[in-house]
């Protein structure tokens, strides 16, 4: 099986649980994350911004060649779901997930239902959400490699969120930067040719598959899997998962227009900050309306291709 959840976000972490141990989270108080971690209980993974993010969750199915080639980072636990109700949150504050188990919904808690097991979970991570874009930026740079737009396919149109980075950083496209910068008139112009008919991405992949007790090694030290944890350099990245079709329940979802990057932060909202950075990306849903694609092909088959150097 196979869905595609909107998750709201405020702070720096996500977190997969199973809603038969809310009750034990909430009264916890964020106390014991590592026991929980260790007991197959909670999974936890650190973001560097609180942008909110959309998962896709896969469960006893192989991932797709897309999404096994172009993830940037992984880790692997394990987690147990005896009741069947997986959910994902933005953040692992007991006070939103008390909210959730009152109302029985909340932006920030979004439940999927899988079937009743124990598994393994591995968590990717994809170059279109904040932690690629920091990793990109600050991590692979200092290795002398960069992420460029080739101009090598110039029949092809930009994807929503690769465009939407550029209006912001229109230095990665060196020669190109007036033409990012008047967005509106480039595209009016037949400059740029940008695809909006897509505004989701899949931010992560969670791919659950059975459990057979073969050792995972220790976890974290806090419970936090790290937002580089398993982090390689693809050969070639395409531009991105496209994530659900519009007119969809998800498409349209409300996209922060500028998410504050951000360090780590474990705790409740606001409980720890790690760092702090001015520089702010600017989400694919704030590109002038005007900016759309002028072809039918597919979003993911005319995007261009970005290749590490």
């Amino acid at each position: 099986m196979r869905k595609d959840v909107f998750v709201d976000n405020d702070s720096g972490g996500l977190s997969v649980l199973s809603s038969s141990i809310v009750e034990r989270v909430i009264d916890d108080r964020r106390e014991n994350d590592h026991r929980f971690v260790s007991d197959h209980a909670v999974v936890l993974g650190s973001l560097v911004g609180d942008t909110p993010y959309v998962a896709r969750v896969i469960v006893n199915e192989p991932l797709s060649n897309e999404e096994r080639d172009q993830w940037i980072a992984h880790y692997r636990w394990a987690i147990d779901v005896p009741c069947g109700r997986l959910l994902l949150c933005g953040g692992f504050d007991p006070d939103v997930i008390s909210r959730w188990l009152e109302t029985g919904h909340d932006p920030y808690v979004r439940e999927v239902e899988v079937p009743p097991g124990h598994y393994y979970l591995d968590v990717y991570t994809y170059l279109h959400t904040m932690n690629g874009r920091v990793m990109a930026d600050d991590i692979w740079k200092e290795h002398g490699r960069r992420v460029v737009p080739p101009r090598t396919i110039p029949t092809r149109a930009f994807p929503s969120w690769l465009a939407g980075e550029l209006c912001m950083f229109s230095e990665q496209d060196p020669g190109h930067e007036r033409e990012w910068n008047q967005i509106t008139a480039s595209v009016q112009q037949g400059k740029l040719d940008v695809d909006t008919t897509t505004l989701d991405w899949i931010s992560f992949v969670f791919h659950l598959q059975p459990y057979d007790e073969a050792p995972l090694g220790a976890p974290p030290e806090d419970g936090w899997f790290a937002a580089e944890e398993g982090l390689r350099r693809p050969v070639a990245v395409s531009a991105g998962r496209p994530g659900p079709r519009p007119g969809s329940p998800l498409s349209g979802s409300p996209h922060r227009s500028r998410p504050r990057r951000r360090g780590v932060r474990r705790g409740r909202r606001g409980k720890r900050r790690i760092s702090s950075n001015p520089r702010r990306a600017r989400s694919s849903a704030g590109l002038p309306r005007s900016a759309r694609r002028r072809r039918s092909r597919g979003p993911l088959s005319c995007a261009p291709r970005w290749w590490f150097r």
